[in-house]
């Protein structure tokens, strides 16, 4: 049983370094939709901060009489609703950011180059990749990583 342990571990991290190396090689890419992607979510903050002068101009508007107290409140209520959806529109594209950014992070970068190439398990490697290695009943066997584990993705 070990030395089956030993190999499904081992294949594993082979895996990671693997997907980090595909994750490296595409960075240029990735880095590319990443800034337009930070280009993306500045600009939704500019239209927040539009949202946020118009309803200063509906408070002056409302101190110099110009609309009542009610439509005052009806067009504040729209507004803070608009700023509303799109600071949740930011947070959304903000984790999508995140995610992208996170998926093979610096560390597991240089981790992986480190032990890339090697033959065998170490435990230099278990110690470097794993947080937990757990063997649930009918042998399945489930590695919890130290880092994001790349393979998995939220629905």
């Amino acid at each position: 049983m070990v030395s089956i342990l030993n190999k499904i571990v081992y294949d594993a991290i082979m895996r990671m370094i693997s997907f980090s190396k595909i994750r490296i090689g595409k960075a240029s890419k990735v880095n590319k939709i990443m800034k337009k992607e930070e280009d993306t979510a500045e600009k939704m903050r500019e239209e927040i901060d539009t949202f946020r002068r118009d309803m200063l101009r509906e408070y002056e508007a409302y101190a110099m009489d110009r609309i009542s107290k009610e439509e005052f409140k009806q067009r504040k209520m729209i507004i803070e609703e608009r700023i509303k959806k799109k600071e949740g529109e930011i947070a959304d594209h903000k984790s999508r950011i995140d995610l992208e950014r996170d998926s093979c992070g610096p560390e597991l970068k240089s981790i992986c180059g480190t032990f890339d190439g090697v033959k065998n398990l170490t435990n230099e490697m278990v110690k470097a990749f794993i947080k937990k290695i757990v063997v649930n009943p009918g042998n399945e066997i489930e590695i919890k990583w130290k880092f994001k584990d790349p393979f998995y993705q939220d629905a």
